[in-house]
């Protein structure tokens, strides 16, 4: 209290305040007389406890006064709503209940000097958090209102702590091959600095000589901490269940290294390999097969390879370097453009990305003002007692119609919200609003009379077509920034830290910081992309939104390549016959990018096998993604050869089926204006073929692949 009473809170006068308070009353403990002092009737109340109660009562019957009256507001119905009901999954909450229990034990202990005290007193005070939950949070979110990177470091890398290390032993599986390696830069390098890598393999030395499929990790931890050893959950199971040799980089963090090295490093780490084939790390010791390499990363991780990728085409040229076979992220962190609002280009891509599967979770959460409280991201609306719950939210706003949603299929009646009371008039552009009202009413002659009402009338409808149109959706990044996992100030910090003090990028336009922004064209020839995320990620935004963009930019590339071929038919295909095929001609949605939402989870899931168990099916799904692209890549290779070798033959026989016939330049224009991406849905390569007839080259139907949204984790693989 004398803190508040001295107008500036101060740790050092909190502790002399409770230091005097504990010295007064173990003064009066001991000072003053054992009948009581004089003051009113308090002896004559301690010679009546005395006779009916022993001391142990009397303790305890204090004990328990102490803890209802401090919890008097939850017993008389009085405590304020918990932000955190109905946010996660159950399994997913008790896991947060635990992290965040030894977050805060670490966090107290951080400023022990001595290091076996501090392991020791890090669990003990964990144990106390485990039991007080809610002094655990308090604890906690002073400690990340002025993040430093000694706690960030503290709190993120606890799974080094060696008792910690000890008691989760069955979660980390044995494996035969596992070693430190540290390899010299490549020629050309602009640093000296050694690159440091753990490797992982179940098998024998010899089957990593003969092998030549690379996964290349680059773990995650906000850019600033955290190395393969905090990682070795997934990354042990990766290689036993992949049969492929797992690499993971112990990369330069922030901020004794700000960006771009870490980028740098990564791409000096590429470099190496493909140079050496993967001899370097003892792989692929004949030479005599090309190295393989699928990119994995997590968090920051997946950050740094996305920016990576990126350098590769950037750096282009006659030597340039092959692209990897795929990219696996989990909970990409892809921008650092944090900004409250959804802009309308990300909203378009968020409907455009939903299906009826997702739709009524995703987008529910950016229908703010559908709840009770503007802020919520649930069902904040409790049915009544005794009946049903009919999913019929409280309006707390004018009503109108999401534009993202569906109005067709067997969810859309619960998901459609018409406006009440007036029709929705939709015109063309030629007609006036005020013979379109006139003729509504059924009378020509009223279009005059009532011309001006009809004027006001069409634009109170605009007014709320509009409104439907253009309102406010918060980012995931605000939307949960209750987080448990991460919090916003814990985001800002990371961002100061990695950009460092040389550094004042645009943040909006920079790719090479948020990938989120690269544009089309180098989006185009992005390998395929494996993505999984939790629905309560304060990132999850980044996952859906970049999918969206890869396959937009993915499908008008495939969209100008039908069109060019539509314009110049047979010349342009004899012209290119001793070219390769392009192969995103033969690729569907599928074979571009791949997501995976897990209903009720969050940030750092991976990083807990130990506190849930499902984790590990997620991990699982992962290996098999990795699995599934290095067959696709190693087929797809085949394919190439082989149609290579028959080229001249299928261009021939294609020339004598189909002739010579092409469509005019009005006509292919007239079918790229047809196609936006809402519509993409009902597959691009149909509504071409019904306008061009005969005279497109024929092209398999793909379907799509929107972000899968698993409603449990038992629902996954």
């Amino acid at each position: 209290m004398l803190d508040q009473l001295a107008g500036r809170p101060s740790p050092s006068w909190r502790r002399s305040q409770v230091w005097l308070v504990l010295l007064f009353w173990l003064s009066r403990f001991y000072l003053s007389p054992s009948r009581g002092p004089r003051v009113l009737w308090l002896r004559r109340l301690n010679r009546l406890l005395a006779r009916k109660y022993t001391p142990w009562q009397i303790i305890l019957a204090t004990c328990t006064l102490f803890y209802a009256v401090r919890h008097g507001d939850v017993l008389l119905g009085l405590q304020a709503p918990e932000p955190l009901a109905r946010l996660y999954s159950s399994d997913f909450y008790r896991a947060t209940w635990i992290v965040t229990a030894l977050d805060a034990g670490f966090a107290t202990a951080m400023s022990i000097r001595w290091k076996w005290l501090r392991d020791i007193a890090s669990l003990a005070f964990s144990g106390y958090y485990l039991l007080f939950a809610n002094e655990a949070d308090e604890k906690l979110r002073k400690f990340r209102a002025f993040c430093t990177v000694e706690m960030l470091r503290t709190t993120w890398e606890k799974q080094g702590n060696p008792y910690i290390r000890f008691f989760t032993r069955p979660d980390r599986p044995r494996i035969t091959i596992r070693k430190k390696l540290f390899l010299p830069r490549p020629k050309g390098s602009k640093y000296s600095k050694p690159l440091t890598l753990h490797l992982f393999f179940a098998g024998t030395e010899a089957e990593v000589e003969a092998s030549h499929e690379l996964v290349m990790d680059i773990p995650g931890g906000g850019f600033i901490c955290m190395n393969p050893l905090h990682h070795e959950e997934r990354l042990l199971r990766w290689a036993i269940r992949t049969k492929r040799v797992v690499i993971s980089f112990d990369y330069g963090k922030a901020p004794e290294y700000p960006y771009p090295f870490a980028i740098d490093e990564m791409y000096d780490a590429y470099t190496l390999l493909h140079q050496t084939k993967g001899r370097c790390i003892g792989m692929n010791r004949n030479g005599e097969k090309d190295l393989k390499v699928l990119l994995t990363g997590d968090s920051a991780g997946a950050n740094i390879a996305t920016a990576m990728v990126v350098k590769i085409f950037e750096m282009r040229g006659p030597d340039s370097l092959p692209l990897p076979v795929a990219l696996n992220f989990a909970y990409p962190a892809l921008s650092f453009h944090f900004t409250s609002w959804m802009p309308s280009s990300d909203l378009r891509v968020l409907r455009t990305e939903s299906r009826s599967d997702i739709a009524s979770l995703l987008l529910r959460q950016k229908d703010h003002l559908e709840h009770r409280s503007p802020l919520a991201v649930v069902e904040d609306v409790e049915p009544a007692r005794g009946k049903r719950p009919n999913f019929v939210r409280r309006r707390t706003t004018s009503s109108g119609t999401w534009p993202w949603t569906s109005s067709s299929g067997s969810n859309s009646k619960n998901r459609e919200r018409t406006l009440t009371g007036s029709k929705k008039l939709v015109m063309s552009g030629g007609a006036t609003a005020a013979a379109a009202v006139a003729g509504e009413e059924g009378g020509a002659g009223a279009a005059k009379e009532g011309g001006s009402k009809a004027i006001a009338k069409r634009k109170k409808g605009n007014e709320g077509e509009m409104l439907g149109e253009t309102r406010l959706a918060m980012t995931s990044r605000t939307a949960f920034f209750n987080d448990r996992i991460i919090s916003p100030s814990m985001c800002r910090a990371m961002a100061l830290l990695y950009v460092g003090p040389r550094n004042a990028p645009d943040l909006h336009s920079d790719y090479h910081l948020s990938p989120i922004f690269t544009p089309s064209h180098l989006l185009a020839q992005f390998p395929p992309v494996y993505m999984s995320c939790g629905e309560r990620d304060p990132l999850v935004d980044d996952t859906v939104i970049f999918a969206g963009k890869l396959r937009e930019a993915k499908e008008a590339r495939k969209m100008d390549i039908l069109a060019r071929e539509a314009r110049h038919g047979d010349g342009l295909r004899m012209s290119t016959s001793g070219k390769k095929r392009d192969p995103l001609l033969d690729e569907d949605e599928d074979d571009w990018v791949r997501t995976s939402i897990i209903a009720g989870w969050s940030h750092g899931y991976l990083q807990m096998v130990s506190l849930l168990p499902a984790a590990e099916k997620v991990i699982a799904m992962h290996a098999d993604w990795i699995v599934e692209a290095f067959e696709t890549a190693a087929a797809k290779e085949l394919g190439q050869q082989q149609i290579g070798l028959s080229a001249p033959d299928r261009n021939a026989s294609f020339s004598r089926t189909h002739g010579s016939s092409a469509l005019s330049d009005a006509e292919d224009d007239d079918d790229i204006l047809t196609f936006t991406p809402k519509n993409r849905r009902s597959s691009s390569n149909a509504s071409r073929s019904s306008k061009s007839g005969g005279a497109s080259p024929p092209v398999p139907p793909y379907k799509t692949s929107p972000p899968t949204l698993s409603p449990s984790a038992d629902e996954l693989v």
